[in-house]
Order: structure tokens, then C-alpha cells, then sequence
């Protein structure tokens, strides 16, 4: 690639086209110019240039680190923040030390939270004394017969039809076309909570993509809501759980909301829910209502400007989800099923089918 010495700098309009390329390149993905605007332009806490930088090789781009605008909640006070997001340099540069020199760009922002990296990428911001926090992603098969088309690799590849509305004992979840007024800051004032003020729903799920299903239900002590989205797996279909808000302490509630995703997975004819979850409280919860820790797990990183956020975060209470990234765009969820974890359903399958290991 000519000369190997590369510089970082700050996006500008000039390397629209090359960080487009350089996006498709990397992600396999067809970016454009209106997939920019939404996540660059139109995010409700942008207001200036977006916060990117490049790095730039031979004039061409060769590695990125995008830092996007947040807003969360913490002992009832609002603070802001970044998200960093979509570190990655080509193979061919990794040993210059591209993706050091571009985790260097963190030191300069405030509040900094980062939702799953590649194994490089973590060990460089552990070295940099970043807190870690588990973000396990969990899977729920519809039944056993799911296994068997994972152990079969059957394919299942029907569309499926969302429901309107979903009831839960005498509970409505209604299907939404806007962002409700759900008038909450936050649902759990002792964890760091993730804003999700009617702003950031309307732009996280109605203002791109057309693939998202938000159920609301207003009737409860506080707001409950969930957003789906159909997902593949194994070239099967399933229900990915991309957000929801809750109090952790009520059980009763998660519970509830889970019931009624169960209720459209079987309306769907789904093979199952994917999703994934920041919390030990809630990751119990989950556990108690069948789901399984999937494909190892993830992290929350994060080394806050602000000195209040530390109480939350030192007991591990930050609730995040698949919203707070964008695993439903990006994550194909290609990979293997760690059959460890069901090994015991796995025998029994086995022995149903009298296979031999």
C-alpha cells in the first residue's frame, strides 16, 4: 500500500465516499447516503459534525472509530455521554498499529461506554484501564423439535407475521407506529440506565428501518415495553428482543413481559428468542424463564469522566441491551450453537432419535 505511515484525523465531509467504501469493504454491508444521515445526521443528541475519526493511509481510509452521542440516567441525574462504536482497521494495517492509535481518540471524550469489540480491541482498552461488565447474550428455543432442526440443520425461512396486539393476563401490549409518551426518565434510579426518551425511540425504531415491532402497555405501576425484530440463525427464524424497560426489582413484571413474547413467538411460529442482558438480577430472571447464555460473552466497557456514575458502576448495575448497540443490523448470528449448554437436552435428543454420540 505504498508508504505504511498513516495519519488520524478527525471526519470531514471531504472522505464521505471513503469511509462509505471503506465501511463495505470491512462490514460486507451496502451503506448509503440515507443509512449516514440517520445515524450520523439525524441522531437527536448530534448537533454538529459528526464525531468520527479516520485513519487515513496512502489518502485512503484504512480504519475507523465512531463515537455516537448518549444521554443517561444515574442517581436520578442526567448526564451525557459516547458510545464508541465500529473501531476496525483493515488486516493489512493492523501490525502499524492503526487500531492502538485509534483507541488513542477515546482519551479525548467524555463518559465513554463501549458494547462488544473483538478480543484485540478488548485487551487494548483493559490495558487502558477500562471497567468491564458482562452484556451475556441469551437464547430460548421454542422446543425441542428447534434442536432438532439446529442438529438437523433444517431450514426455516418463512416471513413472519406480527401480531397487533398481545394480551398477558388481562395485560395488553399494543403494537405502536410512533414513539409513545411514556413520560419516564428512567425506570431503576440506583443503576445506570440508557435514556430512552420519546427523541432517541422515534429515531432508534421508527425513523430508518421499518423492521422493528414496539409493544407498549401504560396500565402497570410503570411503563413496560419491548421491541422485536426478526432475526435468522442458523438460516432459521427467530425473535430477537432488541430492547425493553422494566423495573429489575419487580420479577412479576419480567415475567409478564416475557409471557407475551412467548405468546408471539408461538403466533409467529418462530423458533425461538434471542437477546441479550446486562444485569445479574435480570440475567437470573432470564434464566428462571428458560433462556441460556449464548455464544459466550460479551462486555460493557466504560471509564467515566463523571464521579458520581462510579456507585452504579462499581456494583455492576447498568442496564443495557441489544438498542444500545447495533447488533440487529450488523451481528448475523452465523455462529456456532455452543452445544455445551445443552448438553443434558442434547443426550435426551439423542436418545429420543437413538443416535449415537
Amino acid at each position: 500500500m505504498g508508504t505504511s505511515k498513516f495519519n488520524i484525523i478527525k471526519y470531514s465531509p471531504d472522505y464521505y465516499d471513503r469511509m462509505i467504501a471503506f465501511n463495505n469493504k470491512v462490514y460486507k454491508r451496502d451503506q448509503n447516503e440515507k443509512y449516514f444521515s440517520h445515524r450520523f445526521i439525524n441522531h437527536p443528541l448530534i448537533n454538529h459534525q459528526p464525531n468520527i475519526f479516520l485513519a487515513v493511509l496512502n489518502d485512503e481510509v484504512v480504519g475507523q472509530e465512531v463515537f455516537l452521542p448518549l444521554k443517561l440516567w444515574s442517581n436520578k441525574s442526567e448526564y451525557h455521554g459516547f458510545w464508541g462504536q465500529d473501531i476496525i482497521a483493515l488486516p493489512e494495517v493492523r501490525n502499524l498499529g492503526v487500531g492502538a492509535e485509534l483507541v488513542k481518540t477515546s482519551d479525548t471524550i467524555d463518559n465513554m461506554f463501549v458494547i462488544g469489540l473483538t478480543p484485540i480491541s478488548l485487551r487494548i482498552y483493559k490495558r487502558k484501564g477500562y471497567h468491564i461488565y458482562d452484556f451475556q447474550k441469551l437464547i430460548k428455543l421454542r422446543s425441542v423439535f428447534t434442536l432438532a432442526k439446529v442438529f438437523f440443520k433444517i431450514k426455516s425461512n418463512k416471513d413472519l407475521s406480527f401480531p397487533e396486539e398481545i394480551s398477558v393476563n388481562k395485560m395488553s401490549f399494543k403494537k405502536q407506529t410512533s414513539a409513545p409518551d411514556i413520560n419516564c426518565n428512567y425506570w431503576n434510579e440506583d443503576y445506570l440506565e440508557f435514556s430512552r426518551d420519546k427523541d432517541f425511540l422515534n429515531w432508534r425504531f421508527f425513523g430508518l428501518y421499518d423492521y422493528f415491532h414496539f409493544y407498549f402497555n401504560n396500565s402497570a405501576e410503570s411503563p413496560l415495553y419491548f421491541v422485536l425484530k426478526e432475526m435468522k440463525w442458523k438460516n432459521m427464524n427467530f425473535i430477537a428482543l432488541v430492547d425493553y424497560r422494566l423495573k429489575v426489582e419487580d420479577k412479576a413484571s419480567l415475567s409478564l413481559l416475557l409471557r407475551a413474547i412467548n405468546k408471539i413467538v408461538n403466533k409467529t411460529g418462530a423458533n425461538g428468542i434471542i437477546t441479550a442482558c446486562s444485569d445479574k438480577n435480570l440475567l437470573a430472571g432470564f434464566h428462571k424463564n428458560g433462556f441460556f447464555d449464548f455464544e459466550g460473552t460479551g462486555a460493557v466497557m466504560t471509564k467515566p469522566s463523571a464521579p458520581d456514575l462510579y456507585p452504579e458502576l462499581k456494583e455492576g448495575r447498568i442496564f443495557a441491551t441489544m438498542a444500545d448497540t447495533d447488533f440487529e443490523n450488523l451481528y448475523k448470528l452465523n455462529g456456532n450453537l455452543d452445544h455445551r449448554i445443552f448438553k443434558g437436552k442434547l443426550k435426551k435428543l439423542k436418545a429420543f432419535l437413538h443416535l449415537k454420540d
